[in-house]
Order: C-alpha cells, then sequence, then structure tokens
C-alpha cells in the first residue's frame, strides 16, 4: 500500500467515529468478512460495542474494485423472522433447508411457498430500497449471507470510488439513505 491509500481509509475511519459518535479503526479484511469475491482494498469498521447503536446504519465500509461499500448491522435473519410469524416448529423445519444462495431467485421462490409471509417481508424491503435508492441517488440493496438453516439480512449501498474528499461525501449520502431505509422498513414490516 502506499501512504495515500493508508491514509485514505484511516481519515474514513475518522470521519466516521466524529459523524456517529462510534468507534471506528481500519480493519484487516479476512476472508469471512466481508463476503465478497476478490481482492478488498482496504475495510473500515465499528469496534465500539457501548456505542455500535448510534452507527447501525453504517457498521462498516470497505473501497472494492472502484466501489464503495457501506453495509448496516443486520437488520434480521431468516429464523427469528420464521419464528415471528410461524413459531418454533417452523424454524425445525427451516433448520434443514440450504439457504447459501439466498439471493438466487429460485431458492428464494422455493423459501416464498412455505414462508409467505417472511418472504413478502423481504419484497417489502426491496420495495423501500428501491424507491430510496431513487430518492437518495444511490445504489441500495439486500445482502442475504445465507448458509444451512438459515440466513441473515444486511443493508448495503454501493458507490463508484473517487478522492478521498467524494468518497468521505458519498459514504456520508449513503448512511443518510441507510438510515432512511431502516426507519421506513422498520414502520413498514
Amino acid at each position: 500500500m502506499t501512504e495515500t491509500s493508508q491514509s485514505e481509509p484511516e481519515a474514513i475511519a475518522a470521519e466516521l467515529s466524529k459523524t456517529t459518535g462510534a468507534l471506528f479503526k481500519v480493519l484487516n479484511p479476512t476472508p469471512k468478512f466481508p463476503l465478497t469475491t476478490g481482492k478488498v482494498d482496504w475495510l473500515v469498521g465499528c469496534v465500539d460495542l457501548e456505542n455500535a447503536s448510534k452507527a447501525f446504519h453504517v457498521d462498516s465500509v470497505w473501497k472494492k474494485d472502484g466501489d464503495i461499500i457501506v453495509e448496516t448491522e443486520s437488520i434480521g435473519s431468516a429464523g427469528e423472522w420464521v419464528e415471528w410469524d410461524y413459531g418454533e416448529k417452523a424454524v425445525g423445519e427451516l433448520l434443514k433447508m440450504d439457504l447459501s444462495k439466498f439471493d438466487d431467485p429460485s431458492l428464494r421462490k422455493q423459501f416464498g411457498k412455505r414462508f409467505p409471509r417472511v418472504a413478502r417481508r423481504l419484497e417489502q424491503c426491496e420495495r423501500v430500497l428501491a424507491g430510496l435508492s431513487s430518492t437518495h441517488r444511490t445504489s441500495l440493496r439486500i445482502r442475504y449471507d445465507g448458509g444451512k438453516g438459515g440466513a441473515v439480512f444486511y443493508l448495503q449501498s454501493k458507490s463508484r470510488a473517487g478522492d478521498m474528499d467524494s468518497e468521505i461525501s458519498q459514504i456520508k449520502k449513503s448512511a443518510a439513505a441507510l438510515k432512511a431505509a431502516i426507519k421506513e422498513i422498520e414502520k413498514t414490516t
């Protein structure tokens, strides 16, 4: 890494710490986080357990392939939502399912046939994100982290990287869009 690229994530961590009130630091990417293919240029994450709720909408940020990704803390999981809507017995059925490719439309359709209320909740989340993507002029989506017996849901924003000032500006814009998305999703689901 060059000196310039080393200072970029440090400056972003400092700005996020200042704007959220929670401590952010430069982290080392691992094979398990962030879950992405290819090399991550840098990763910044909230490391402040006491104040993590202040940064729920911008838990981690990374740069990869010329894009800046901002991700929230988990907004829920298949297990939680299935239990809320269908009870503990249904969670037993869920545990037998392989949800490792939960973003695949055919798997989501199969899941939706068995758990239609959860599928409708996810569709509502996606509609909220589509509307706010347009309003905030940023790309919002749900990231599904699935495996045998479950899937965890996160919200993400993706924008083009640029110089450090434009990246900080994009991250702030993304954080505002994700915060609005969380509020809207909480009202509608």
